[in-house]
């Protein structure tokens, strides 16, 4: 079966730095997304935002699950690195993993995170952490990091603590990239997720945040990824 790809990305300023690259044909309203179609040779590319959120992601993702046929799903977007990985502020990174982040209870003994104590979809094997797929030459330009999605952005000291205890291989922070995985891992289908680094975790003055040169990463790292699926046969 011939190969199609998948893009989403959470926001509009996210997708346009995909648009850019890819360059539509046709773009379909299908309620409630925008699809936009990209070829490229014998490259067929959907394209469309998601969302932001785990919600709004899930949804997405089990969208094109039921009316698409996907042969590798990409999420791109932005992301938030935590203080000992500060030199890839304004860089690209890919997921290693993805996990959601507070999912549980406090308890007298901290913390108690019940995506790992349960299984997220009954006979499923459906827990975190997920683990992402990725090319080769991704490994030869971006660092691979475990991620963490969350609702609610880490803004303060205690949050920072609580991530560094209780997820201390966290080094971005993201508030899609887990309910993405989980959806396609019930589909089996390979996912990727690259997010462009634009702020320190907790750090909410967005005046400060890379915007410009994340959405510059996005932009190179889209062509180097239309590059490489055009070279496939």
């Amino acid at each position: 079966m011939k190969k199609k790809y998948l893009i989403i990305a959470p926001t509009p300023w996210e997708l346009q730095a995909i648009l850019d690259v890819f360059k539509p044909y046709m773009s379909l309203k299908k309620h409630p997304f925008t699809i936009h179609l990209c070829r490229h040779d014998h490259v067929e590319v959907n394209i469309y935002a998601s969302g932001m959120g785990v919600a709004s992601t899930a949804f997405a993702v089990g969208y094109a699950m039921q009316n698409f046929h996907v042969s590798e799903l990409v999420l791109m977007g932005f992301g938030g690195i935590t203080k000992d990985r500060s030199n890839l502020l304004g860089k690209m990174t890919i997921a290693a993993s993805d996990r959601y982040l507070k999912f549980g209870a406090k308890s007298h003994n901290g913390f108690e995170d019940l995506s790992i104590k349960y299984d997220l979809l009954c006979d499923h094997n459906n827990k975190p952490p997920f683990t992402f797929h990725s090319h080769p030459w991704m490994h030869d330009m971006y660092e691979s990091l475990h991620y963490g999605t969350c609702d609610e952005l880490s803004s303060s000291e205690p949050d920072l603590d609580f991530l560094s205890k209780v997820y201390p291989d966290v080094s971005v922070e993201n508030m899609e990239g887990a309910a993405c995985a989980q959806i396609a891992n019930l589909y089996n289908i390979p996912c990727i997720q690259a997010r462009a680094i634009t702020n320190m975790v907790a750090n909410r003055d967005t005046k400060s945040w890379l915007m410009e040169q994340a959405k510059a990463e996005i932009s190179n790292f889209s062509k180097h990824l239309l590059s490489y699926w055009t070279q496939l046969k």
